[in-house]
Formats: structure tokens, C-alpha cells, sequence
């Protein structure tokens, strides 16, 4: 199955920026202690063959021995599967440091980590981003490193490959019980969730305990016109804003007036479908890979709406670099090398997270579902410049 789909939406919607403004940690610094800093880094990035030194073609055996000199690498992952890449790659290189796994939550990883790097301490060799958003600049200050194994160059397009190249990707919609709805699908037009029709019918994921929550209302408030168009295509008459700044903010301040439920657990939803009564009409926002659940046990009976005005849900990228001034360069890349297998991709790839490569073929049939979709661009820039106010106004209508 060629993924190029996905791949062909997605692609425009990670490009980041990296910053050209000087590094904050050398801010204010004497003009001397910043060239030493610089020519300091600089020379680590020449020695671990990372950066600008990165070769075109990677000698692996070489990589692999310089790597068995190496401390142990210390990884860190913003998602619980992490054991899992973590024991296929000491099984499949003896005699190389075993790899020591860290989980982080997302919403923790940025802080801790900043803290380390300020204080000197470079310990984390390798970081896979559930959520990229808040690294944004990061780039700049030397804390990461962005590696693509050369291998895969012309297998990820190059919009995917900077400033930190995407590894999977998270797909968000929304799950219903074909089962017992009494529509299939239950709705045709976002807007109608919005409805009275849907009221206490609807169930969000919350963003303050899952990051990737906030993307499908970001994705409206960042596409107005797109949410404009699709009002009136149900309607059948133009919006007047009553709540909103712009279409988007309009149908996110709607659904939040609209009773919905709200929860952070992707299974507490699931088992909230698969008990719906006879004739119950209940939506909830849940990611792709959940679909998972309806092809082994425990069983959940439920699918994804399709064909949606405007969207059927938003992509959200995960990413993975290097840490800066780490003391396993070479393990580190030896470890990404491994994250894009099939083995060493394999607890997430195979669970509905699909890779960029454009040449991936998804291991098991029910994955192929996902280029059947109309996928939202999620931009990680707007994200940023939005959350704070997105949350405000869940605290408004929600409270906490």
C-alpha cells in the first residue's frame, strides 16, 4: 500500500522555522565566552559527524564501533511504548551499551529537559516528540540535533525532514458505534455537532490532559474560511459570528456551549461507544490508531466518520532528534536508524501510526483505512501562538 496520500496532505503542514536569532543561552554572555561556546559545540558536532559534518553516506560498520566505545545512550520518549524499540535494539546489537529508556509525559518533557540542558547536564542522546510544538526554536540553542539516516532521504519528503524530521504520524477524528447509531454516519458536517440535535452527545478528548486534543479545534480556529464555507453549506445561509472572532473560534465556543462530555482516556471513550444503547446517537473524538481495538481483544465495536464537511480530522506529527552534546553520537544514530524498521518501528507502526516514508506498506489491512480520509493540516506554529487563548475559553465553558 504506498502512502502517499497522507503523505502528500501532510507535508504541508510541518514547516517549521528555525529561528536565526542568537542562542538564549549566550545571551548576554561576553563576546568571548560566545565564541567559545559556539567553536565548543561546533567541534562537537564535527566529531559526531552530526549537522553540517553529517556525511552523505553513513559508514554503519564504523558508526557501530565508534558506538560500542560509547557510555550507555540514554533515550527519551514522550510515549509509554517506548520499552518496546528500546529492547529490539539491544537484542539486535551485542555488544553496544545497552540503551536506557526514559519516559517523560509530554506535558513535562519540555520543561525538564530545558532544565537539564541550562544546567549543563547532556545526558539524553535521543528524544522522540509526541508533540514537537513547544521545541519550536530549540533548534537555535543546540539542545537538539536533527538526523536523518541517509538512507532515507528520498524516502521522506523533504518538507518532513526539517527542522526535526517526522517519524510517525497521529491521526485524529472521530468514532462512532455502527452498530447502534441510528445514522451511519451520524453526522455529514462538522457543524452539526454544534447542533441541537448533538447536545450532550459529544465526546472531547480534553487538552489539558492530551496534548494532541487541542489540534482539531486549532485546526478550525486556523482555517476560517474553510469553516465558513461548510456553515453554509448546512445552514444554507451565511454565518453571523455571535461568540467568535472568526468562523473557527465560532463552531469551537458552539460546541463547548453544547454539553458535551469531556475526558482524557482514549479507552474510557472507546468502551463509551461500544456501550451505546440501541438508537444512541454519541460521537466521540478518537484517534486512528484506536481502530486497532475493533480487530483483537479487548473488542470495541466502532469506526471513524468519513467524508466530512470540511475535514474528517487533523494529522499531528511526532518527531525525533538527537540531543545536543550528547556522549553516544553514534549510538544515537545507530538508534534512529533502528526507529525507522519495521522492528524497531513496530510499536507504532503496526498500531496505526504510520511512518513518512512514501514507499511504507502498512503490515496489517485495516491501516490502509487511513488514506481513505480527508486529513486537516495541523500547522505547530499556530499552536503555539493559540493554545493559551484555546484554553481559556475551555476554562470558560468547561471549567476545570
Amino acid at each position: 500500500m504506498k502512502h502517499n496520500l497522507v503523505l502528500a496532505l501532510f507535508s504541508m503542514s510541518f514547516l517549521l522555522i528555525a529561528s536565526l536569532l542568537t542562542p538564549a543561552y549566550l545571551m548576554g554572555a561576553p563576546a568571548s565566552e560566545a565564541v567559545d561556546e559556539v567553536d565548543e559545540f561546533d567541534e562537537w558536532l564535527r566529531d559526531a559527524q552530526l549537522g553540517p559534518y553529517a556525511p552523505e553516506v553513513e559508514d554503519w560498520d564504523e558508526v557501530r564501533a565508534r558506538a560500542a566505545n560509547e557510555p550507555p545512550l540514554r533515550v527519551v520518549m514522550t510515549t509509554s511504548r517506548y520499552p518496546m524499540p528500546v529492547r529490539s535494539f539491544n537484542e539486535a546489537y551485542p555488544g553496544i551499551p545497552d540503551v536506557e529508556g526514559v519516559y517523560i509525559r509530554s506535558g513535562d518533557a519540555y520543561e525538564r529537559l530545558t532544565r537539564e540542558w541550562d544546567a549543563g547536564v547532556f545526558d539524553y542522546g535521543f528524544i522522540h516528540f509526541v508533540d514537537p510544538s513547544p521545541y519550536h526554536g530549540t533548534i537555535d540553542e543546540r539542545m537538539f540535533v536533527n538526523y536523518l539516516p541517509p538512507e532515507l532521504r528520498d524516502r521522506i519528503p523533504e518538507e518532513l525532514q526539517e527542522p526535526f524530521v517526522t517519524y510517525r504520524t497521529i491521526n485524529q477524528g472521530w468514532g462512532y458505534n455502527p452498530v447502534t447509531t441510528p445514522a451511519d454516519p451520524p453526522f455529514e458536517n462538522i457543524w452539526e455537532l454544534t447542533t441541537e440535535r448533538f447536545r450532550g452527545n459529544v465526546i472531547l478528548m480534553d487538552p489539558m490532559l492530551i496534548t494532541e486534543a487541542r489540534d482539531q479545534f486549532l485546526w478550525a480556529i486556523r482555517h476560517p474560511d474553510k469553516m465558513e464555507a461548510a456553515y453554509k453549506d448546512f445552514f444554507g445561509e451565511e454565518l453571523e459570528l455571535e461568540y467568535g472572532e472568526n468562523a473557527g473560534w465560532e463552531w469551537y465556543i458552539r460546541l463547548l456551549q453544547n454539553d458535551p462530555m469531556t475526558t482524557g482516556d482514549q479507552r474510557a471513550r472507546a468502551e463509551a461507544l461500544h456501550n451505546a444503547r440501541e438508537g444512541e446517537l454519541l460521537v466521540a473524538a478518537i484517534d486512528f490508531d484506536r481502530l486497532r481495538w475493533t480487530h483483537g481483544e479487548p473488542y470495541y465495536d466502532m469506526t471513524m466518520v468519513k467524508n466530512t464537511n470540511p475535514i474528517d480530522g487533523v494529522v499531528h506529527p511526532a518527531a525525533v532528534a538527537i540531543g545536543g552534546r550528547t556522549r553516544s553520537p553514534n549510538a544515537a544514530k545507530l538508534f534512529t536508524k533502528w526507529m525507522y524498521t519495521d522492528e524497531g518501528g513496530e510499536a507504532w507502526f503496526a498500531a496505526g501510526n504510520p511512518p513518512p516514508m512514501v514507499d511504507w506498506e502498512a503490515p496489517v489491512e485495516w491501516i490502509n483505512e487511513v488514506t481513505t480520509m480527508n486529513w486537516g493540516l495541523v500547522d505547530v506554529d499556530f499552536i503555539q501562538e493559540n493554545m493559551d487563548r484555546l484554553f481559556d475559553k475551555w476554562f470558560l465553558y468547561l471549567g476545570d
